[in-house]
């Protein structure tokens, strides 16, 4: 079994040479709503999952997660990606839905600030960095009409950035 698995491994590694996820952050200001959209590669996916929990989840278009699958999902993303205002407090998320094609997967998720929403936040995005050394963790967060765009990868892992002028 062990031959097979680090056979598949070894084939998803191969199947798309660039290791990057999209990160999409719309924050509120007014209300202090935030929505977050994360696409991977479906195939990224399946190979951090059974790296770290030996489980193959069914990333297959048109099946819905059970409660479980969101839950270990949602762990693992949060506990590598967090928004925190300037006290270190990070903001809790919930899980809205997925799309997915076959090569890729769209993570939908909704949070809120607990209070007003802060002058700075911070982001830290270690995505998939210990699971692949070239990996790209692209983020663009949008905030009163205000877009920036920030990228994460092995060396730089987090990130001060100011929301109101």
């Amino acid at each position: 079994m062990n031959i097979l698995a680090s056979c598949l491994m070894m084939n998803l590694l191969v199947l798309h040479p660039v290791h990057v996820s999209y990160t999409s952050i719309d924050i509120a200001p007014e209300t202090g709503e935030i929505s977050i959209v994360c696409k991977f590669f479906t195939d990224d996916l399946k190979v951090l999952f059974y790296h770290y929990y030996e489980r193959e989840l069914p990333f297959d278009p048109g099946k819905d997660f059970t409660g479980d699958e969101v839950d270990l999902i949602s762990r693992h993303l949060f506990g590598s990606f967090a928004l925190k205002d300037q006290a270190d407090k990070s903001v809790n998320f919930s899980f809205i839905r997925k799309e997915q094609n076959d090569d890729s997967i769209w993570l939908y998720y909704h949070g809120k600030f607990d209070q007003q929403v802060p002058d700075t936040i911070i982001l830290l995005n270690t995505l998939l960095l210990d699971v692949f050394e070239d990996q790209t963790n692209l983020v663009i967060l949008t905030a009163g009409g205000d877009e920036k765009g920030v990228r994460f990868d092995y060396r730089k892992r987090e990130m001060k950035i100011g929301l109101k002028n």
